[in-house]
C-alpha cells in the first residue's frame, strides 16, 4: 500500500486559505480579481496569480490577518446561514 500526497503551491494555497476564511469584505476583491481577468483559477494552468495579487492590493485586504486570525469555537461564521 502506498501513500499518494497531494498539494498545490504556496500561491494557490495561500488564495484557498483566504477565500475559506473570509467573509464579505473579499466581495470586491474577488470582483476586482475577476474584472482584471481572474478566470477558472482551479485550473493550475490558468491560475492568474498576479490579478488576485493586484485585486488585493487594490481593496487593501490584510490577507496576513484573515489567514492567521483566530477564530474563536463560538464564533457565528460567514457561511453559517447555508443550509443543506
Amino acid at each position: 500500500m502506498g501513500i499518494a500526497l497531494k498539494y498545490h503551491d504556496m500561491e494557490t494555497s495561500l488564495l484557498e486559505a483566504l477565500l475559506c476564511r473570509g467573509d464579505r469584505r473579499l466581495g470586491k476583491t474577488i470582483e476586482r480579481a475577476w474584472q482584471l481577468g481572474a478566470r477558472l483559477d482551479s485550473w493550475s494552468d490558468y491560475f492568474r496569480g498576479d490579478c488576485w495579487e493586484q485585486a488585493i492590493a487594490e481593496t487593501q485586504i490584510d490577507v496576513n490577518k484573515i489567514v492567521h486570525e483566530t477564530i474563536p469555537d463560538d464564533a457565528e461564521l460567514p457561511w453559517g446561514y447555508v443550509r443543506f
